[in-house]
């Protein structure tokens, strides 16, 4: 942000696995763990993860989505607004797809992440 430039990326000049990543200045580069982890060859079984869950979310008539809905009430004596909760004529999202498998809270494994040092 501001006119020195910081956020502009820069040249990459070295080969390699940082030369796939592009760098911002001050940035590390970083592996695409989630990418790889879909496609390759699992190695827990399938009854590990989660792939589904309940939305949390609510559609109304109009077809937009949130998770509550309010609207104005007008008192025409007192020249106040407030807002109501609307519970009526919302139905709800219902199953939504995970992008990438989540591990289920019962698995009865230990994960730890593991540092190399350069």
């Amino acid at each position: 942000m501001g006119l020195n430039g910081s956020k502009k990326e820069e040249a990459n000049e070295s080969k390699g696995r940082a030369a796939e990543v592009p760098l911002r200045k001050g940035r590390i580069a970083r592996r695409t763990f989630s990418a790889n982890f879909v496609g390759a060859q699992r190695f827990l079984p399938d009854y590990f993860f989660v792939t589904e869950t309940n939305s949390s979310l609510f559609v109304d008539e109009d077809g937009d989505t949130a998770n509550e809905f309010y609207r104005e009430s007008f008192e025409k004596h007192k020249r106040l607004t407030k807002l109501v909760r609307q519970v009526d004529n919302l139905m709800p999202k219902g199953r939504v797809k995970y992008p990438i498998p989540r591990l289920h809270p019962d698995v009865p494994l230990v994960l730890w992440e593991v540092h190399q040092e350069r």
